[in-house]
């Protein structure tokens, strides 16, 4: 079966190769996304990149000037006059690198690199050149999502193991582990992160951070038994990630069926996301904590989570993706999308429940399977070895306490044994 979803990924491979094909080679496969907006309420313009996943937004200034049909950046050099306006309606941005941007449409097309310290732009049009233009702006990036659209080998690999893992997660849950824990990782810390700042330099530091911590908690507690320790760290592990898989699912579609956060300014969403974050990783460490799942104490994580990275990896390998962060930081819409999201946010919704479902049914019946196979590993992993109950620790406590007594009874008998010698010699 796990041959059937390789083949499954060649097959996107292909597809996404051919999306990118078009429009001089720019990302494009998730252009439905994009969209650029005129305030009126605020006087501001507003940009959002579905494909690069970064939203900017310009203020009124000198040197800028919009409309709800159009940008214009205007620029006086000596006696001459530069004046770049782009329809909203047939003008496409790319991200190439670097705070570089290119505006494009079916006339020129215009590279702008942006200043992000200084709040200033620089203009690259036909011959012209044009240095440090002050515009009142602001920048935003999702990098730690985009890193998975610009690196596609990274999405795909997010596919596979996220089939491994709803496959054989809550059985081989020592390898799966490892994606757990970069996964919760890599995101509870970007996500934190772009929240506040761009970090695109540092990006692939913390990529590499995340994986050898995943390498690192593998090495440790690969070996659990025996070891009542490791095994709740193992516990806490699954039941933090599970918790946040749950969190980043429900936060995910929330969003995706347009509901609004806009209701609450910026400063208590930002709370309000952190505070849930919180408090849905708490529940998922209790319920895996008291053992509430028993022998299937691995599955729910590798359910959910699994099934969220297949959705995600498949989102953005070909198209649909969105930044959960920069929408709910800046209240943003689907604009170009207002007829089509339903059928986008339900497509996924069914795909991630069916997966969820298939999961669920088929990894049960694998430790079923497994219990049959080898019943005497199994015994000896849910009872013997592997204590995770709290009943089962009271029990392990009273057998230690009653070894004790028994090896103290045993040295006493021991020494009054050998003063009866010494009586009779």
């Amino acid at each position: 079966m796990f041959n059937y979803f390789i083949t499954l990924l060649f097959i996107i491979k292909i597809f996404h190769s051919k999306q990118n094909n078009d429009t001089k080679s720019y990302l494009s496969i998730n252009d439905k996304f994009s969209y650029m907006q005129y305030n009126e309420d605020l006087n501001e313009f507003n940009i959002y990149l579905g494909n690069e996943l970064i939203y900017i937004n310009f203020k009124n200034s000198k040197n800028i000037k919009f409309n709800n049909d159009s940008i214009s950046f205007q620029y006086s050099k000596g006696d001459e006059n530069f004046n770049l306006t782009y329809n909203i309606n047939n003008t496409r941005i790319y991200y190439i690198h670097d705070y570089n941007f290119i505006f494009t449409n079916k006339t020129f097309e215009t590279k702008i690199n942006f200043n992000y310290n200084a709040k200033k732009i620089s203009i690259i049009w036909s011959n012209v050149i044009l240095e440090d233009i002050n515009i009142d702006y602001n920048i935003f990036f999702s990098n730690n999502e985009y890193t998975f659209v610009e690196i596609p080998i990274f999405s795909q690999l997010l596919v596979l193991f996220g089939v491994f893992i709803i496959l054989y997660g809550s059985h081989h849950y020592d390898l799966a582990m490892i994606i757990h824990v970069f996964f919760f990782t890599y995101f509870f810390i970007g996500d934190i992160i772009s929240f506040f700042t761009p970090f695109d330099y540092y990006i692939y530091f913390l990529i590499f951070a995340c994986f050898l911590f995943g390498i690192t908690v593998f090495f440790l507690l690969r070996n659990i038994s025996g070891s009542i320790r490791k095994l709740r760290a193992v516990q806490l592990i699954y039941g933090a990630s599970f918790g946040f898989s749950v969190f980043k699912t429900s936060v995910y579609y929330y969003i995706f069926f347009n509901f609004s956060v806009g209701f609450v300014n910026k400063n208590i969403r930002i709370f309000l996301y952190f505070l849930f974050l919180i408090i849905f990783i708490a529940v998922g460490i209790v319920l895996n904590w008291f053992d509430i799942f028993k022998k299937y104490r691995y599955l729910p994580c590798s359910a959910i989570s699994g099934s969220l990275y297949i959705t995600k990896g498949l989102e953005y390998v070909i198209g649909g993706y969105f930044s959960s962060i920069l929408f709910i930081r800046e209240d943003l819409k689907f604009i170009n999308l207002k007829d089509d999201i339903l059928y986008y946010s339900l497509t996924f919704f069914l795909i991630q429940i069916s997966i969820i479902v298939f999961s669920i049914i088929f990894q049960i019946k694998y430790i079923k399977f497994k219990e049959i196979e080898d019943p005497e590993v199994v015994i000896n992993v849910d009872e013997a070895i592997l204590p995770t109950r709290v009943s089962d620790l009271s029990a392990c406590k009273d057998e230690e306490e009653s070894n004790k007594k028994d090896y103290s009874d045993k040295i006493s008998g021991e020494n009054d044994h050998d003063d009866i010698n010494d009586q009779e010699d």
